[in-house]
């Protein structure tokens, strides 16, 4: 049996915090940007980075998460993100329509002429269609094993004992990808875990592959 761990990271800041943070963000940014050699930049847990219209960025280390909300202010997400993946405004029609921190990020901006090939534009297709069908899975259980699947399957190395992510999302942020609840995906873990799907320790997230 193989086994996949997951290294926990702080809970994130609320949808309502993203928002009022933006504007504050946006001001940062250009001390932030310019303080930094060329076009590589730094993010704290949290922040955002710019969202232009011609903007593109290439995360190099760490993880983001592309966002937007609707009219009653539910955040919606729109993808997870890792290293060498490309994001950006030009990528996506939706308004609005923000870039966030996940762990600590060192992320490349790039012009739209060198960035938007079409791997590029292909690969960030394919992964926003495997995220729309987890999300569209029936059961909430399901959607849950299949998001930690898929992280894993992107992001994860393969040792001896299974595949080891590096960041684990919170129970808000999980609840947001999959639209549920964090009481819902708090009351969901914990009844894998029972059912042996999910070991749980003070640092890391165990999830065994059933074969």
């Amino acid at each position: 049996m193989s086994i996949m761990i997951f290294t926990a990271i702080p809970k994130l800041r609320s949808a309502s915090d993203t928002q009022s943070r933006f504007f504050k963000d946006s001001d940062t940014l250009q001390t932030q940007e310019s303080s930094l050699p060329e076009r590589h930049y730094q993010f704290r847990r949290g922040e955002l980075l710019s969202s232009s219209s011609r903007t593109i960025w290439q995360i190099e280390t760490g993880f983001v998460r592309t966002i937007t909300w609707n009219e009653s202010g539910t955040v919606i997400t729109l993808g997870v993100w890792g290293c060498g993946d490309l994001i950006g405004q030009s990528l996506s029609q939706l308004q609005p329509y923000q870039i966030e921190c996940l762990t600590e990020v060192c992320a490349r901006k790039l012009s739209e002429v060198e960035s938007l090939s079409p791997t590029a534009m292909l690969n960030h297709v394919h992964q926003t269609e495997k995220l729309l069908s987890i999300v569209h899975q029936k059961q909430t259980s399901t959607k849950i094993l299949l998001l930690l699947e898929w992280l894993a399957q992107r992001f994860g190395n393969k040792n001896e004992m299974g595949w080891v992510l590096e960041f684990k999302l919170t129970h808000q942020v999980i609840s947001e990808i999959i639209g549920t609840t964090r009481v819902t995906v708090t009351r969901i873990m914990q009844q894998l875990e029972q059912e042996g799907h999910l070991i749980r320790d003070r640092r890391s997230l165990i999830l065994p592959i059933q074969h």
